[in-house]
């Protein structure tokens, strides 16, 4: 539209450095939230809104072009995710059961997911640079999580290897592959259940007292009990953030297998087969922890905060986007080094 075609060069490097910084800043802050809230409920609420405000103040000085695109993106993916409720609605009403009809729905909100992001160069680019960052904070999480790790784990993958394999060879190579492997995987899933953590406390936290009046028990529970409301809601956001980030967390760490090993160096040049293997892997475990992530946010809202809540709201829309932006963010980080690697050749 006119808005997008007013976007410079230079505009478009600014908005790529301002998605890489947002993303490398969320992924650390929300494992610090995540990390706090396991103690301290108000303190976990800190560090997510203070996340938040961080957000607002990168969208502010984002380009007019690059704003536009993700709001006209949030408006198109509403209106598909209602007309694929009533239509996920209907199916059942005419006797499909609720696993088929979720199937089409999920179908159809991930291709729309898929095709919004694919065919628009702006939020492809901008949604790639934020992932850049994002992977960025994985190798400082690992090496801070290696650190902290007490030292009777040193050697732990090849003990459980040679209670598997018995002790030889094999097992001590099988060991170290194992405890290489962990760190980077348990560092991907910290940063997807740390992000799952902030946005749930921020969606309890936004909600007024008079709707969780309405529709929270726990939350009129802890009132009950003594609690200012302020109060309550501030340990309901704590308790269902938690819930929902320790429901990504398998999940996420799952999924992170497939590309540990790419994202725990992912600016290591590599040819071209390994580079194209971890752009496919980059968007299935995208897809999927997208995906896994709105699905463990919406269950712990119907358990906790609103029984009402569509609990499949948004995840086939956030599993088309994120595995197409994964697949960007692999694209950018490994095409400099393929082509660098062609002219050596």
């Amino acid at each position: 539209d006119d808005t997008l075609a007013t976007r410079d060069l230079s505009q478009a490097v600014g908005d790529s450095i301002n998605q890489l910084i947002g993303g490398f800043g969320n992924a650390l802050g929300g494992v610090g939230a995540l990390g706090v809230g396991l103690v301290s409920d108000e303190g976990g609420a800190a560090i997510s809104e203070t996340l938040d405000r961080f957000n607002e103040g990168l969208r502010d000085m984002r380009s007019d072009a690059s704003n536009s695109r993700f709001d006209a993106l949030a408006a198109r993916s509403a209106l598909r995710e209602q007309d694929s409720a009533q239509a996920y609605r209907d199916d059942i009403a005419a006797g499909d059961s609720s696993v088929l009809a979720g199937i089409s729905r999920f179908g159809t909100d991930f291709a729309g997911g898929v095709a919004d992001v694919a065919t628009d160069p702006t939020l492809l680019a901008d949604m790639a640079a934020q992932g850049v960052g994002s992977m960025a904070a994985i190798p400082v999480i690992t090496a801070g999580a290696t650190a902290a790790a007490p030292a009777a784990l040193a050697g732990s993958g090849a003990r459980l290897a040679a209670q598997v394999l018995g002790a030889n060879r094999k097992a001590v190579k099988v060991g170290r592959m194992l405890e290489n492997a962990l760190a980077p995987t348990a560092a991907i899933g910290a940063v997807e259940s740390g992000a799952t953590y902030q946005e749930t406390v921020n969606r309890v936290n936004n909600t007024s007292f008079e709707k969780l009046t309405r529709t929270s028990d726990k939350f009129n529970e802890l009132v009950a009990s003594g609690m200012s409301q302020a109060e309550a809601r501030t340990q309901l956001a704590g308790d269902t953030a938690l819930q929902a980030a320790v429901t990504q967390l398998p999940a996420a760490i799952l999924a992170g297998s497939i590309v540990s090993k790419f994202e725990a160096a992912p600016g290591v040049s590599r040819g071209i087969k390994e580079t194209l293997q971890n752009v496919g892997k980059e968007f299935l475990e995208e897809g999927s922890q997208s995906a896994t992530g709105q699905l463990a946010v919406n269950t712990a809202m119907a358990s906790q905060v609103n029984p009402d809540t569509d609990v499949l709201a948004g995840v086939g829309t956030e599993a088309g986007q994120g595995a197409v932006a994964g697949l960007g963010t692999a694209g950018a980080i490994q095409t400099p080094g393929v082509i660098a690697q062609g002219v050596a050749d």
